[in-house]
């Protein structure tokens, strides 16, 4: 019976990974639906799920949704933390910036320069992880939607959803999807969000491109 909710959280997860993120998935193809069989609308929930299980079993379902589990929530670390040092370089910056308000404009530009630079190389130095978390985002979605990429899986799936049999079915025990959980990552660098669909940590480095500069004050008392 499991089967079907396992599916059905695959379609949901695949496609919110196809709308909008910044990671490309583009590659990632899912096949269409395999014609119906004979027989197929006369299936019970029962008899769909135990169909579903099959062939769930023989592509080793479970070995690819622990691979893909490893991959996005290592992602999802290292986003998180990422996170979690700008926003510390921020408030280690902050007091020096408002004081900056306060300071005369040589003073003031010589610590908004310092600031630029510290964030360009906070920048410098987190692009590579970025970039590799960014890859195993679509490897790890690439594990899971291999697994469930067929055809005959697919109908089945359309089937269960026409019979509502998600409805009918008791869900697993809340134990078992805690477990589906990462380990040592906050929730909210894994959860579905709206703007950032993909399942993983918020990234805040998106369409970013290089560091923007801090408006430098003019100097009135320099010579022009």
């Amino acid at each position: 019976m499991r089967g079907i909710h396992v599916v059905a959280a695959c379609f949901v997860a695949a496609n919110c990974w196809a709308q909008g993120t910044p990671t490309d998935f583009s590659r990632l193809q899912i096949v269409a639906p395999a014609p119906e069989r004979a027989g197929d609308q006369a299936l019970s929930c029962a008899e769909i799920s135990r169909e579903i299980g099959q062939i769930m079993q023989k592509r080793n379902v479970s070995g690819a949704a622990a691979a893909s589990k490893e991959k996005v929530c290592r992602s999802a670390q290292v986003l998180s933390q990422q996170v979690a040092e700008q926003q510390q370089l921020q408030q280690a910056q902050l007091p020096a910036l408002i004081a900056a308000n306060r300071a005369p404009p040589p003073v003031a530009n010589a610590i908004h320069a310092k600031a630029n630079a510290e964030k360009l190389a906070l920048e410098t130095r987190q692009q590579p992880g970025r970039q590799q978390a960014r890859a195993d985002q679509v490897s790890g979605a690439g594990d899971m939607l291999g697994a469930f990429n067929d055809p005959r899986l697919m109908r089945l799936a359309l089937l269960a959803e026409e019979h509502q049999c998600a409805e009918t079915m008791p869900q697993p025990p809340p134990e078992q999807t805690a477990a589906d959980a990462c380990d040592s990552v906050p929730a909210s660098a894994v959860q579905v969000a709206p703007g950032n669909p993909q399942g993983g940590a918020t990234d805040p480095f998106v369409h970013r491109g290089t560091v923007p500069p801090l408006p430098v004050r003019s100097d009135p008392f320099a010579s022009h």
